[in-house]
């Protein structure tokens, strides 16, 4: 007996034990889900922004390059335009030189503007990356728009499909038959008749409430019912005298 019962503890805590075994371990799978999927999320958000922080690192990086250029391009023009009197000097002494030869070496000395199309490219770059997030901004608009039309467009053709039901109310009169009375009367022979009172039907009114369907009629209820007129009952009066009771008075006479 202590055997079974302890046969049956042991059972019990084995299972018990199982349990909570299964419960650690599918609680275990659910937190490595979430944790994977809270991983795979912070890697795109960081890829996203790595590549945001190198794009305008480049940015910065060409317009610092485009600022060298420029800074560099202008100490050589100071330079040239420091040596320009000793060219002027060289001319003065040689007569053969003519008008349009000094205006073309002229030219030739002349510093040379650095073009300024480097920026523009980088303008470029920072405006299509713009441009692209508006894109992508008028793109979610436009869509959850679209879902908007789509989902007011079901719902209308959902009410369209839907039946029209009206209700409506109707009185109907019912006629209700008099009744015949017979009453005797002496001073009537027997087989003699009289009606002394004509009979007239009654009516009664009976009120109904009736459910259309794209007027067809599904639901009918009886909601009142009222004897709008009493009817009259027809008086007949039968004769109840018998002729050999008159035969014999006449005789005594």
């Amino acid at each position: 007996m202590h055997k079974g019962i302890h046969n049956k503890k042991f059972v019990i805590f084995n299972s018990i034990m199982i349990v909570i075994v299964i419960g650690i371990i599918v609680i275990g799978s659910n937190y490595q889900k979430q944790s994977l999927e809270t991983t795979t999320e912070q890697v795109a958000n960081y890829e996203n922004n790595r590549v945001i922080y190198m794009k305008e690192k480049n940015v910065i990086a060409n317009e610092q390059l485009f600022v060298k250029e420029d800074e560099s391009l202008e100490d050589t023009v100071e330079e040239e335009t420091e040596e320009e009197p000793e060219v002027e000097e060289e001319t003065e002494s040689i007569p053969l030189y003519t008008a349009k030869d000094t205006t073309e070496t002229e030219n030739d000395l002349a510093p040379t503007k650095p073009s300024k199309k480097p920026t523009t490219t980088n303008n470029t770059s920072t405006n299509e990356a713009s441009t692209e997030v508006e894109d992508i901004k008028d793109k979610d608009t436009v869509q959850e728009e679209d879902e908007g039309i789509q989902k007011e467009k079901e719902v209308e053709k959902e009410e369209e499909k839907k039946p029209a039901i009206t209700t409506k109310t109707v009185k109907e009169n019912i006629s209700i038959p008099y009744q015949e009375i017979a009453e005797g009367n002496p001073g009537l022979l027997v087989g003699e008749s009289k009606i002394t009172q004509q009979g007239v039907n009654g009516i009664r009114t009976i009120t109904y409430k009736e459910t259309y369907e794209d007027d067809k009629l599904i639901k009918r209820v009886e909601v009142s019912s009222k004897i709008t007129k009493e009817p009259i009952h027809q008086i007949t009066e039968i004769g109840i005298k018998e002729e050999s009771s008159e035969i014999i008075e006449s005789e005594e006479e």
